[in-house]
């Protein structure tokens, strides 16, 4: 899907959808008919990739239009770079979201000492949690602020 925006290539997957899952399809011109035909079904793997890519694209143009960043969708997708859009889409929505890979999350202190923070910054491993005003992620060089997010770490 070489530079095809994501609301594009949705589009696109539910077409393919619809001819995938019946096999016929009608070609109509001016409100006739001008061609048409069947295709042989689809194997269930097509059918479950195709579905997986649409949903892809929702998730990723939900994300887009929220941040009003737009990047077209990437010519290769694998399954484990569907985690990242799905998890993005579900904190734009209002709802919890794992990040597993998240690499690191980067806090300013406000100066002020607490004996909570010393605890924290001390000893072993603790469950943290912070409310992040303005989350970030870095995507294609891009920096997509998702707003507003409660972030939870077990440690």
């Amino acid at each position: 899907m070489n530079q095809v925006e994501p609301t594009a290539a949705h589009r696109l997957l539910k077409v393919h959808q619809r001819i995938a899952a019946d096999g016929r399809f009608e070609v109509r011109t001016g409100g006739r008919a001008v061609g048409g035909g069947d295709l042989p079904p689809k194997p269930d793997a097509v059918l479950h990739r195709t579905e997986q890519l649409r949903l892809y694209t929702e998730d990723l143009d939900v994300v887009q239009r929220h941040c009003e960043q737009y990047l077209p969708v990437p010519d290769e997708v694998d399954p484990s770079s569907r985690n990242a859009p799905r998890a993005e889409r579900l904190l734009v929505d209002g709802h919890c979201a794992l990040f597993p890979l998240l690499p690191r999350i980067s806090c300013t202190l406000n100066g002020q000492d607490s004996p909570s923070l010393r605890a924290l910054l001390t000893g072993g491993p603790r469950p943290v949690r912070c409310v992040c005003q303005e989350f970030a992620l870095a995507v294609d060089e891009r920096r997509l602020g998702l707003g507003p997010v409660v972030l939870f770490h077990r440690s």
